[in-house]
């Protein structure tokens, strides 16, 4: 049964949006999106019992990857604010075993302490409106040892900091891209170790990596 979580006003703004996306994200246009995810996934150490997570599930994708990966064995959860998104990957992955997708706020996960060995946020973390609450409940629900990866657009140059400036006044739920010192930043504030970050396949999409300890 999909759980709905305590979701803020605030975060609400943008939900019609994302829900009208839901019927065409799928599209070839985010195939690289798509390649981007699966070389995420592909770096991920996974074995039976593995407990994932994707914040900003979109349409499932990357959740029912994963449990396709392990045979179901495990369990497997995305979050999306977008309610039009939930629906889709409900849709889209109807059947699938120990798979569920909830509507909730990256801020506010209706999953319990200590339950993930790893979260995924891939190409939506520059979307929250107070990315270090949002990073306090992935670790919150990690496992010690869990590790949590973001794969997004990464500001480490001056051309990509002012793609995000004009970003920023063209598309309002845009909040901003981040560098890589700044992700170190929220990682060390949130009390999550940092790892790595790396380009798995053309800059500026970086992932960095954290472990709950």
């Amino acid at each position: 049964m999909r759980k709905i979580s305590i979701i803020k006003k605030e975060h609400l703004n943008n939900n019609g949006k994302w829900s009208k996306r839901a019927e065409t994200y799928d599209k070839s246009r985010f195939d690289y999106f798509r390649f981007m995810q699966k070389k995420l996934l592909s770096i991920i150490p996974v074995y039976t019992g593995f407990c994932f997570l994707d914040v900003g599930c979109g349409t499932g994708w990357a959740v029912a990857a994963m449990a396709k990966r392990l045979n179901g064995r495990g369990y497997f959860v995305g979050i999306d604010l977008a309610e039009g998104m939930i629906l889709k990957a409900e849709q889209n992955f109807v059947g699938l075993e120990n798979v569920a997708f909830y509507r909730a706020s990256a801020e506010l996960l209706p999953l319990a302490d200590k339950t993930f060995n790893a979260a995924v946020c891939t190409n939506s973390f520059h979307h929250y409106i107070h990315p270090t609450k949002a990073l306090n409940e992935i670790r919150r629900v990690l496992k010690p040892k869990g590790s949590v990866y973001i794969l997004d657009v990464t500001a480490d140059d001056v051309l990509t900091k002012a793609i995000n400036c004009i970003v920023v006044k063209r598309e309002k739920e845009h909040v901003r891209f981040y560098s890589t010192k700044e992700y170190r930043s929220m990682f060390r504030e949130t009390r999550l170790r940092y790892v790595w970050s790396k380009v798995l396949g053309g800059y500026p999409l970086k992932v960095h990596q954290a472990v709950r300890d």
